[in-house]
C-alpha cells in the first residue's frame, strides 16, 4: 500500500495541493470509507499569494501557509480560492538510505474555499461565513 502512496517532495502546504488529486485517488483506492466520496479536483494548482499560517499546529507543520491559488477543476473550468493544510513529518528518526526517505507525513486541517476564477473577491464574504459555520 505505501509503495502506491503519492510522494510529497518537498513537503509543504503548496506542494500538498499540487498533488491533492493523487492523494484523493489514493484514499479512494485504499480506504473503503472514501471509495464513494466525491473529492474536489485541483488540477494545475498554482499559488498566487502566500500568507503566514494562523493554525494552532503551525509550530509543528512544515512550511505552513494560507495560500491564494488558481486551479482547474474536474470539468476543466478555471477556479481560484484560499487553501490551507498542516503537513506534519512523522518520519522522526526513520531510516533513510541512498537518498530515499522511508518515513511519512500526515496532513491535518485541510481547508479550501473556492469559486470561479476572478470572482473570489465577489464571493469572499459568503465563503468566509461558510468556513465559520
Amino acid at each position: 500500500m505505501m509503495a502506491a502512496a503519492p510522494v510529497l517532495s518537498p513537503a509543504s502546504t503548496e506542494n500538498f495541493f499540487k498533488i491533492f488529486n493523487s492523494y484523493a485517488a489514493f484514499a479512494k483506492t485504499y480506504e473503503a470509507s472514501y471509495s464513494s466520496f466525491d473529492f474536489p479536483s485541483f488540477g494545475s494548482f498554482k499559488a498566487v499569494e502566500s500568507f503566514a499560517s494562523n493554525s494552532s499546529m503551525k509550530s509543528q507543520a512544515i512550511s505552513p501557509a494560507l495560500l491564494r491559488a488558481t486551479f482547474t477543476d474536474g470539468n476543466g473550468k478555471s477556479g481560484e480560492g484560499l487553501f490551507t493544510a498542516d503537513v506534519i513529518d512523522f518520519s522522526g528518526n526513520t531510516a533513510s538510505g541512498f537518498g530515499i526517505d522511508a518515513g511519512f507525513y500526515m496532513v491535518y486541517n485541510i481547508a479550501a474555499i473556492t469559486c470561479e476564477k476572478n470572482s473570489l473577491i465577489e464571493w469572499k464574504d459568503i465563503l468566509c461565513q461558510s468556513l465559520s459555520s
